[in-house]
């Protein structure tokens, strides 16, 4: 249920195409960062929500997809853009545009591939080794609950190190023991009520990465 659902797609001279269904409530992204179609901010308790949603759908591609003991689905793009909200501002996981197949061999990983995707989102291991494998998808998922959390883009500036900026503040704040501060500041009202639900998945998000 947290899957966007593909409706069909084409392939029109070379240039393909994939058509899902429409979902009211856009993008994660449309509301972290635009506001959302109403100029609503997403509240904390809906924030948890989609990302309980998000990790629901990750971990059936990984194990419920296919026999999870053979072979699993690698999403490859995991990011809020990615994630559509319905009705209840349910996510739904969708662009299946670079989803992978991958047979099980240990934690090898997959054999090198050509690397894409969204840099931003990208695991540091893959994009040297041009190797796939499920904590990738789980390096991705740890950045999408930082910028829930935090509200806060993150960003690789250069090609060398691969270091994010997202990922050196947050981490940063969480060695002085004050990661409370990286929340967002439109979420401010709800600190009181939510900070332990904030702090968990701000540490879950490091452990992600």
């Amino acid at each position: 249920k947290n899957l966007l659902r593909l409706i069909g797609w084409c392939d029109d001279g070379g240039r393909l195409v994939l058509v899902y269904e429409l979902e009211p409530n856009g993008s994660v992204s449309d509301h972290l960062h635009d506001g959302g179609t109403s100029g609503r901010i997403l509240t904390w308790p809906q924030r948890y929500n989609i990302l309980l949603g998000i990790a629901a759908a990750i971990d059936y591609l990984h194990n419920g997809a296919y026999d999870s003991t053979k072979r699993y689905v690698l999403h490859r793009d995991i990011k809020p853009s990615n994630v559509m909200l319905g009705e209840g501002f349910e996510a739904k996981l969708g662009d299946f545009g670079l989803v992978r197949q991958v047979i099980r061999h240990g934690d090898g990983g997959t054999p090198r591939t050509t690397v894409i995707g969204s840099m931003d989102y990208m695991d540091p291991k893959y994009i040297e080794l041009g190797t796939l494998s499920s904590a990738s998808d789980i390096y991705s998922f740890g950045l999408v609950l930082l910028e829930v959390a935090t509200g806060v883009r993150p960003s690789v500036p250069g090609t060398t190190a691969h270091r994010n900026t997202l990922i050196a503040a947050v981490t940063k704040s969480h060695s002085r023991k004050a990661i409370l501060e990286m929340v967002d500041e439109r979420l401010r009202g709800e600190l009181n009520q939510w900070w332990w639900q904030m702090e968990r998945v701000i540490v879950t998000g490091l452990k992600c990465v």
